[in-house]
């Protein structure tokens, strides 16, 4: 699994339309339970669908 703190793409940064119903995670505490439930281990492969910035898979 790769590191919780190392990016393995590019940086998304532009903003949520939330007239197209976007709206992106950035609570800590319920990114951190997302990732506790899914409990990752070492050598898994994970997909974030539809990732907006990336909040689970980037930070």
């Amino acid at each position: 699994m790769n590191s919780p703190h190392s990016p393995s793409g590019p940086v998304f940064t532009a903003p949520a339309k939330k007239q197209l119903g976007q709206h992106f995670l950035a609570d800590r505490h319920y990114i951190d339970k997302i990732v506790m439930a899914v409990n990752p281990k070492d050598g898994d492969r994970l997909v974030e669908i539809g990732p907006g910035q990336g909040a689970i898979t980037l930070p």
